[in-house]
């Protein structure tokens, strides 16, 4: 079942400097037990794309009039969740069927507060408990996540915890209100490699247990081969690859995807030098014209630089927007 299409999302943020396109035209869907990366660059869009989902983008953002977000909820129906308004209809998507888990979770408790008390608060706001079962939820929220004693750091508050517990105390708190679609936002970026794996299993239980959709933002595709089961590439506000996540790594069809790739340490080379991709990423005020991509690519043609390449069919279900690839491979528009 889809449970999440966005289609023609386009986002632009008016500022100082003059107005900003980070989302450019981007389309996908999620469905319901299903992981999609969302893999690229910082400044690619990535979490602002996810915050469009949640409504969370400050109030100079600018929706173009073709950008569509559905939520298919079942028993609630489609929620066109950017028709919300209110404060009250936006509890849908902010916590209750949608749930997000950010980078740093310092930035997300607040100190003040007890990490009980915010587990609690968000229960009674989203679910018709009494406080004394929304207290013995959380508990066994923590305890699901792993948290040992979780009765005890129910009631300590977020610096008085490792950066692992917090990140598992964050999922906890996402997932206590039985999300359809969560939110992961790099959520593995600030831990160690064991805490990592330890949260990616965790995750992969969690879609298998609660059946929930999830959309893994991050720029470590090594995190998403072990995570996801579709992925897609974006690069300067636009998505430039999308497919299964094996056949995305094994046959990437983008300049773009094929550079990440290539900057990955080869464990079975480790003399091998990294091979970084050339140049940086335009500012979001100076768009290359044509590709987004030209500048920075190997393979680029004059024709890159004029007009923007649409994403071809490598398959059924992989796509890529590259004039010089499609070519090569023979690929439908």
């Amino acid at each position: 079942m889809t449970l999440l299409k966005v289609e023609h999302l386009t986002l632009q943020f008016d500022t100082d400097e003059g107005r900003i396109t980070a989302v450019d035209d981007v389309s996908f869907e999620v469905n319901a037990g299903e992981v999609l990366g969302l893999v690229g660059e910082s400044g690619s869009g990535k979490s602002v794309t996810a915050k469009s989902i949640m409504k969370l983008n400050p109030k100079n953002a600018i929706y173009s009039p073709q950008s569509s977000i559905k939520l298919d909820l079942e028993d609630e129906g489609v929620i066109d969740v950017l028709s919300l308004t209110s404060e009250k209809d936006l509890q849908v998507v902010r916590g209750g069927a949608v749930s997000m888990i950010f980078q740093e979770p310092m930035a997300s408790f607040a100190p003040a507060l007890t990490i009980g008390y915010q587990m609690v608060e968000q229960l009674l706001i989203h679910k018709d408990m009494t406080k004394k079962e929304a207290e013995t939820h959380s508990i066994e929220m923590l305890e699901r996540v792993g948290i040992s004693d979780a009765s005890n750091r129910f009631n300590q508050y977020a610096f008085e915890l490792s950066g692992g517990m917090r990140q598992r105390a964050m999922i906890a708190m996402a997932l206590s209100t039985s999300p359809k679609l969560l939110i992961a936002d790099e959520p593995t970026t600030a831990l160690d490699v064991t805490i990592q794996a330890q949260v990616i299993d965790l995750m992969k239980d969690l879609v298998k247990e609660f059946g929930m959709g999830i959309i893994f933002i991050t720029h470590d595709l090594g995190v998403i081969a072990q995570t996801a089961d579709r992925v897609a590439v974006k690069y300067l506000g636009r998505i430039v690859e999308e497919g299964p996540v094996r056949e995305v790594i094994r046959t990437s069809a983008h300049p773009y995807t094929q550079g990440l790739l290539h900057a990955l340490p080869k464990l079975d080379d480790l003399d091998s030098p990294l091979t970084p991709i050339p140049g940086d990423i335009p500012s979001p005020l100076e768009r290359p014209s044509g590709c987004v991509f030209h500048t920075r690519c190997t393979v680029a043609e004059p024709r890159c630089n004029q007009s923007a390449p649409p994403m071809a069919k490598f398959d059924d279900t992989h796509l890529a927007a590259c004039f010089v690839e499609a070519e090569k491979r023979g690929a439908r528009s």
